[in-house]
Formats: C-alpha cells, sequence, structure tokens
C-alpha cells in the first residue's frame, strides 16, 4: 500500500513540477527534465542529481499571493525502506519562493461568457421643468416654468414612458417612448397675459456597440466600466396652444424627426450598485438640434434565478431647436427640459 501512495505521490509531484517549471523558467534545458522526472527512485541523472520521485512536495499560499513549493527527500520518512540514503541521493529539503504573476487592467470580452438573448423593460417616471421659447402662428412666447409650476397646473400630466432594451453578445437594441401634457399660466409678454399648453410624444430606438468592459478593481475584479456607442433616430411629436387672456388663441401641430449618434456608460461598483451615464446629440433631418443626457443610481437585486430588478435615480434633460415656416404657418420650439427622473427596471 505504501509502494502504492509512493508512486501515486510521484505522478502528482511530477505534473505539478512540470506546470510550475514551465511558468518559472526552472528548467532551461527540456530535455534534461523529461530525464529528471522519469527516473525512477534512488536514480540520478546524467548530471547526477536525484530524479522527482524521491521528492515529497507541499505547495502553501500566503496571504499577499505568495507560493511556497517545499520539495522534503521521501527517504527521510522514519518508515521508508530506503533510510540513510541521503548521502547517495541528494540534497535534503528544498524551499522555493514564487511571486504571483502581475495583474492587468486590461479590457474582457465585451461579448460576455455567452451571447445569450437579455430582455430589460424599463418604466420611467420624469418630472420635469421646461426653460426657452415656444412660437405658433403670430404669437411667441418666453417659457420658463419649474416642475412645481408645471403641477399646479390643472392640465399637466408628468412624464410617463417605456424603455426596452434587448442585449444580445456586445449589441445592445433599445426603443423607448415619452408622453407629456405640460402647462403654464399667465406668462406675462408685455401687457398681455398668455396660457401655455403643450402635448409632446416622443420616439427613440438606437442600436449601440459594447466595445469594451474594464475591471478597475486591484484584483481584476469590481468596480467595472462598461462602454457603449452607436446610432439611433429620435420622433417628436408636439402640440403647441397659446391663449391670451382677451381670447385670442393660436395652437398648431408639428411632427419631425432625426437621426442622432448616442452613447452610454456603466460603472458596476458592485453586484448591487451601478453608476449610468447615457446620452445622445444629433439633428438635421428636422431640428437644428436635439440633444438628451441623463445620469443615474441604480441599485439591483434578483428576484428569481432568472429575473432581476433595480431602482434607478438620476437627473435627465431633453434639448430641442426646432423652427418652421413663419407668420400664420410659424412654430417654434426651441427648449430644454430637465428634471429628476426615477425608473423601475426588470431584466429578464
Amino acid at each position: 500500500m505504501k509502494a502504492r501512495q509512493m508512486r501515486i505521490g510521484g505522478m502528482a509531484a511530477r505534473i505539478v513540477v512540470v506546470t510550475l517549471g514551465c511558468w518559472s523558467g526552472w528548467f532551461a534545458d527540456a530535455a534534461r527534465a523529461v530525464e529528471w522526472l522519469s527516473l525512477e527512485p534512488g536514480h540520478r541523472d546524467s548530471a547526477g542529481a536525484a530524479g522527482a520521485s524521491d521528492y515529497d512536495i507541499r505547495v502553501a499560499t500566503a496571504d499577499a499571493g505568495k507560493t511556497t513549493l517545499t520539495l522534503e527527500p521521501a527517504w527521510t520518512d522514519s518508515g521508508s525502506k530506503e533510510r540513510g540514503l541521503e548521502e547517495q541521493r541528494g540534497p535534503s529539503t528544498t524551499t522555493l519562493d514564487i511571486a504571483p504573476a502581475p495583474q492587468q487592467n486590461i479590457p474582457s470580452n465585451p461579448e460576455g461568457p455567452a451571447n445569450k438573448l437579455e430582455l430589460t423593460i424599463e418604466l420611467p417616471i420624469w418630472l420635469p421643468g421646461i426653460n426657452g421659447t415656444a412660437g405658433v402662428r403670430g404669437f411667441t412666447a418666453p417659457v420658463n416654468a419649474s416642475f412645481t409650476d408645471i403641477l399646479q397646473a390643472t392640465d399637466s400630466l408628468v412624464g410617463l414612458g417605456l424603455r426596452v432594451e434587448a442585449d444580445y453578445g456586445p449589441w445592445i437594441f433599445a426603443a423607448d417612448g415619452l408622453y407629456m401634457k405640460l402647462a403654464k399660466d399667465d406668462i406675462r409678454v408685455g401687457p398681455a397675459s398668455i396660457e401655455f399648453l403643450a402635448t409632446m410624444t416622443l420616439a427613440d430606438a438606437d442600436i449601440l456597440y459594447r466595445f469594451g468592459n474594464w475591471n478597475l478593481g486591484s484584483g481584476g475584479g469590481d468596480p467595472t466600466l462598461g462602454a457603449a456607442a452607436g446610432v439611433g433616430g429620435r420622433y417628436m411629436h408636439v402640440g403647441l396652444s397659446l391663449n391670451t387672456a382677451n381670447g385670442l388663441s393660436r395652437s398648431q401641430n408639428q411632427d419631425w424627426a432625426d437621426p442622432v449618434a448616442a452613447g452610454q456608460l456603466t460603472l458596476d461598483l458592485d453586484k448591487h450598485w451601478q453608476i449610468l451615464a447615457r446620452g445622445d446629440i444629433g439633428g438635421g433631418g428636422g431640428a437644428d438640434l436635439t440633444w438628451s443626457a441623463g445620469t443615474f443610481v441604480g441599485y439591483q437585486f434578483a428576484l428569481s434565478s432568472s429575473v432581476s430588478a433595480a431602482l434607478k435615480l438620476g437627473y435627465e434633460a431633453l434639448g430641442e431647436d426646432y423652427h418652421h415656416g413663419s407668420g400664420a404657418d410659424q412654430f417654434d420650439w426651441d427648449v430644454i427640459m430637465h428634471g429628476p427622473m426615477l425608473v423601475l427596471a426588470i431584466k429578464f
């Protein structure tokens, strides 16, 4: 039984030494290494050294990551029949310290462990204020209202939306929509008082490519930074009414669409907390300029083994610079809407 254990121990010793030897460059001559590993107990190689079968190997790893490899002569065992052959076979216990390989912060595979489809549904609630200028059919009014001003108007409705995102490998396909009803009373334009009322419908579609994930932790783990960029398009519908106190009213609807370039950054602090920043910019199709930007902090948690959820709180801004016609055909929508946004996300 003991001989069988020694043969198994010798085989394991050979495998470990071959692996560590290749990694650390212990053997400059591969032929001599093979000869050393193949020697039977009690024999020497061409250089006069005892073979691997004559040693027991112990490996220990310290907290700092340093590995200590100890080669102890098997014949020193009190039960060995070959006791007393130490002078014939070679040196006694040998200890080697092996430093860990250096860590490098390099991009990981952007496709992740596998190309599987992940679907995320987001339900945002946006509470924006508005700043800018709105004009319709000869009426133009400055519009500067906080979310509180808008909320106090009985005709107002906070921004309600839906976002669907599909992730497949490095690709991100996203589509989202938003509907708002905005109102502001008693806008002073000279001696006149104007009531502002607008409905806005927005639809976005983007295709992004995730071109990198970087492990920023000292041990190659969290936090992890991801980046993606791509192209998309934005559709806008705005219905605008400006009404004076003496009963004059001007209203008109306009639709337009623009291409955009989009991008996003994600910073996963750990398995629960994430920071997200995304935005886009474009124009030329209908608007002179269109853009959006948002930053969020999210907390993620599991609902089941295959479904997770996240609550995100952040700040979103949307800018549009659109002008059409003049006189009776005039329509101006040069505004920036911005405010806090709360998002519930479900990932399948």
